[in-house]
């Protein structure tokens, strides 16, 4: 483990919450929803209503068996091999309550949903059946349940806009993204040249197989990194970027380490390993 994870401190990864303080002045009041899981009535989130009414989401990322702990990737944006194919799918949430989504196969479907358990759940009813999803996170640019009830085990992650894959950066932009932040991980996978994709660290999923908590990465603009590992371990060593800007090489007392570079933005980093066959693939995001 302790090579792996000194071999992955490569990147970054990261998502904006954004604040909703005047919200609250600008919609109207908040409708009042039947709550099933509860038997009673409670008031809408009307910042959680606005947040999921406000665009069309869709699949970045797909996981099954999510609740064990060796939880599958089955799709995800950019990835080749993903077992799943939900390119097509997408879903809008109305805030009269109805909804649409478009499935795998392009097939649409309509329905109604409604918030749960004060806010903290989402209901869909269509012609399939009933389900039941917990919500995990809900930002302007993010949207992720877990399925419950039917759906135990499923994981889905959307987005109403993905980041560019594969992006060409010029040098002075690559460096800027870089080395703006310290990086922590939020998700770690291994396997991942396969279809059979293990997701291995997420934070706040409670039956991680690798405990990423203390691991971080420092780029400075002077070329040296600093990283710390999984046990709290410092490592001192520098970067560079190559190839077009389109990988980074890492070099430190392990050893010397080339990432492809999948996603580089202001808030995210993605990275997949090319020294072990693409086996190794890291998503940070900035330090919190």
């Amino acid at each position: 483990m302790k090579t792996v994870l000194r071999l992955a401190l490569l990147a970054l990864m990261a998502y904006a919450v954004g604040a909703c303080s005047k919200l609250d002045d600008v919609l109207p009041p908040p409708p009042v929803n039947t709550d099933t899981t509860k038997g009673d009535t409670t008031h809408i989130d009307t910042v959680k209503l606005h947040l999921l009414t406000s665009q069309v989401w869709r699949y970045y990322e797909y996981f099954d068996d999510y609740s064990e702990a060796g939880a599958q990737l089955v799709w995800k944006v950019g990835k080749t091999n993903s077992s799943w194919n939900l390119s097509k799918n997408q879903v809008k949430f109305n805030s009269d309550g109805s909804y649409w989504e478009i499935d795998e196969s392009g097939t649409r479907y309509d329905g109604t949903w409604s918030f749960q358990n004060d806010s903290t759940q989402v209901k869909v009813v269509n012609s399939v059946g009933t389900f039941l999803s917990e919500i995990k996170v809900l930002s302007a640019d993010k949207y992720e349940w877990l399925g419950l009830g039917g759906e135990t085990g499923h994981y889905g992650i959307l987005m109403h806009e993905f980041p560019v894959i594969d992006p060409v950066l010029d040098s002075a932009t690559f460096k800027h993204y870089l080395t703006a932040h310290t990086w922590m991980y939020e998700e770690y996978f291994l396997k991942y040249n396969t279809a059979a994709t293990n997701l291995v660290w997420k934070i706040g999923k409670p039956n991680n197989t690798m405990p990423l908590i203390k691991t971080a990465a420092t780029f400075n603009a002077d070329g040296t990194t600093r990283e710390t590992d999984e046990r709290g371990t410092v490592i001192y060593g520098t970067w560079r970027m190559q190839n077009n800007n389109t990988e980074l090489r890492v070099s430190n007392s392990v050893g010397t380490f080339i990432s492809k570079v999948k996603v580089l933005t202001a808030n995210r980093f993605e990275w997949n390993r090319l020294d072990d066959s693409y086996y190794y693939f890291g998503s940070m995001i900035p330090q919190q």
